[in-house]
């Protein structure tokens, strides 16, 4: 009985672990932010969370999601804006510039880890 206690709480205790630079819903962190605010100064944990979200959501409907590190930053700068627009016209989705942008600074921040 005292084992099975004791285990019930270690497992408890290491669920609700969730460290303080971490968002508890995404496992994205402050440190996936400070990744790229050399390139986007005004990025945050709540942009690269959407951002998450609004690819996994948008473009697994059409195809595989690509792993970030499969494109640099060129190749995301190009390949988000015309798979948007391409969703957008073909899907008939709604994914503003602001959610494009989100997308993009997602996986270019996953992209540098």
């Amino acid at each position: 009985m005292n084992k099975l206690f004791f285990l019930a709480t270690l497992f408890f205790a290491v669920g609700c672990a969730v460290s303080k630079n971490a968002d508890s819903t995404s496992g994205l962190t402050k440190d996936d932010v400070k990744r790229v605010q050399d390139l986007y100064a005004d990025v945050t944990l709540e942009e690269l969370n959407k951002g998450m979200s609004l690819y996994e959501a948008n473009c697994d409907a059409c195809h595989k999601l690509k792993d970030p590190k499969s494109e640099g930053i060129k190749g995301w700068n190009h390949h988000v804006p015309e798979m948007v627009e391409l969703s957008n016209e073909k899907k008939g989705t709604k994914l503003t510039k602001s959610d494009e942008q989100a997308i993009l600074r997602y996986l270019v921040s996953m992209n540098r880890k």
